[in-house]
């Protein structure tokens, strides 16, 4: 198994950890850091190759790179409750609005905020689930990694 972290090694801000094995990629939250030279995202890394994504709470540090990741590829399941859905949703737009008002570039556009949010999908707080297919059909025990 290798782990790379992508981000927030040494910093608050873009969590990005990558786990893999031999033939699945993971991918724990993926996240923005706000500082005086503009938004920082995670280090580059071929997103297209990510299996699944697991976002532990919503706030931008873990969710904000997930458009971009979007517009750049990352076409996967995300897996968070429903709570953290909602209040991602919330946040990503109004992070593209404050982008837009404050006349910076945005590096996606809205539609890769809707397409993320349709990716997402309900894991109750403390609910063990098998994945079918993704981990070698062995199972991922969420209960403890995702927050409402």
């Amino acid at each position: 198994m290798k782990i790379t972290l992508y981000g927030a090694a040494k910093e608050v801000g873009r969590s990005c950890i990558v786990v893999e094995n031999d033939t699945n990629k993971f991918m724990l939250d993926c996240g923005i850091k706000f500082s005086k030279h503009g938004n920082e995202y995670p280090l580059h890394f071929e997103v297209s190759e990510i299996d699944a994504a697991f976002i532990s709470h919503a706030h931008l540090d873990h969710t904000g790179a997930l458009p971009l990741f979007n517009s750049q590829g990352l076409n996967c399941p995300i897996f968070t409750t429903s709570e953290t859905k909602e209040i991602t949703r919330i946040l990503l737009k109004d992070s593209l609005h404050i982008e837009m008002l404050n006349g910076e570039f945005p590096h996606y556009e809205e539609e890769h905020i809707f397409h993320v949010l349709g990716a997402m999908h309900n894991v109750y707080y403390r609910e063990e689930k098998t994945f079918e297919g993704i981990i070698n059909n062995s199972y991922v025990e969420l209960g403890d990694y995702v927050r409402p």
